[in-house]
């Protein structure tokens, strides 16, 4: 009986044991079935920094490296991409980790010069700013430029080179280039210097990871891309050929009208009791000629000033004739109409130059309109916006 009691016990034993263990092997199942393998983590990663879910698609990253059989060179790459993630989002001590990683694992690396610029920058940005310094200092490849140039200005171990300043002086506009030009250029040197300074300062206080700052590198990046989407449409589409321009030539001949012009001579006197002795010698040729041309519609003449009744008195003459005595300043003036030219349409080949300017400018303005629309035909756009009305005035009933 007792015998018959153990060997009911032990047989109890090992089945609950066998249980037990098919309980464990079955969840474990269940679990692996639920854990994604190394080529979907990578998708999934993707996925989600394509939707702009940077954070989440770096924490899938991280959980890929773990679990794929990587090489080095490969783990680098990963360990890149990761660090360039958390800059963006201004975790500077995670990229910072992940770029030595990087840097450790492969230092040939084809990225190795952009890896060691985002070194120094997640360095600043931290606030390490002799570290930063140090580091510039042995990272040969940051501290030499790229084209021979003659430096100019050190800041530290960051050296100015003279093309960096003329770049600079380049993206000014003509009159502010113009500006800085001989003596003045080292005004501009010692300006890009301290700004340089400056913005390295603004960059340790962590100025640049304010609001209100990364809003308008935002909405200045908008802009830029903007232009440059523009740039691409125009380079692509704004042709212009010869037949082009006859044709807008001849569908806008009304715009390039010369108006009636006139050619005078004249004499001048201060006094009037002068006024006859200066018509006889008007009628002698005793004159001087005013070389530029007088339109009618204008209330200048060259060379003497504005006089709006002047142009409107020798409008009213014929060639040859003589005009009444003007005052013009303090002095009188009496004129000799030499020639009139009626009013006519200038030829082709006389306005070529600004009818090629006036075409591509409307051609221009077509591209970008069109680019817009376009633009928002692509996307599903609703625009909510309703203009105010005001309150119309009621009718007398």
């Amino acid at each position: 009986m007792r015998l018959l009691l153990l060997i009911n016990t032990i047989v109890l034993v090992i089945f609950s044991i066998l249980l037990g263990r098919f309980s464990l092997d079955f969840l474990s199942l269940k679990k692996e079935s639920r854990v994604l393998s190394p080529s979907k983590e990578l998708e999934y990663a993707n996925l989600l920094l394509s939707k702009g879910l940077k954070s989440l698609g770096a924490q899938e990253l991280e959980n890929y490296i773990k679990k794929a059989p990587l090489t080095e060179r490969e783990l680098s790459k990963i360990c890149y991409r990761l660090g360039n993630i958390y800059m963006d989002l201004y975790n500077y001590k995670q990229a910072l980790k992940y770029f030595y990683k990087a840097e450790f694992l492969n230092k040939n690396a084809e990225f190795k010069e952009e890896l060691n610029q985002k070194i120094v920058a997640c360095l600043e940005n931290l606030g390490m700013s002799q570290q930063a310094k140090y580091e510039l200092k042995t990272r040969a490849s940051l501290n030499l430029p790229k084209e021979k140039s003659p430096i100019i200005a050190r800041i530290g171990e960051k050296v100015i080179t003279e093309q960096e300043i003329n770049q600079a002086l380049d993206s000014l506009p003509p009159y502010q280039r113009k500006y800085f030009e001989g003596e003045r250029k080292i005004d501009f040197i010692r300006s890009y210097i301290a700004k340089e300074i400056i913005s390295d300062k603004a960059k340790r206080l962590g100025l640049d990871r304010e609001p209100d700052f990364l809003k308008n590198v935002e909405e200045y990046k908008k802009e830029v891309l903007f232009q440059k989407m523009v740039e691409k449409e125009l380079k692509e589409k704004l042709k212009v050929s010869p037949e082009e321009l006859k044709i807008y030539y001849d569908s806008n001949k009304e715009n390039y009208w010369e108006k009636v012009k006139a050619k005078v001579s004249y004499l001048s006197f201060s006094k009037k009791e002068e006024e006859q002795k200066i018509l006889e010698e008007i009628k002698e040729g005793k004159v001087q000629e005013l070389k530029e041309w007088i339109y009618q519609g204008s209330s200048y003449i060259p060379q003497l000033g504005e006089s709006s009744q002047a142009v409107e008195e020798i409008f009213s003459k014929k060639k040859g004739e003589i005009t009444s005595p003007v005052k013009i300043g303090d002095k009188f003036y009496i004129f000799r109409i030499e020639d009139i030219v009626p009013s006519r349409i200038k030829s082709f080949e006389e306005v070529k130059d600004i009818l090629e300017q006036d075409y591509r400018f409307k051609k221009k303005r077509e591209i970008i309109n069109s680019m817009l629309e376009e633009a928002l035909e692509e996307e599903e756009v609703e625009i909510f916006y309703q203009e105010d009305k005001k309150d119309e005035p009621k009718s007398d009933s």
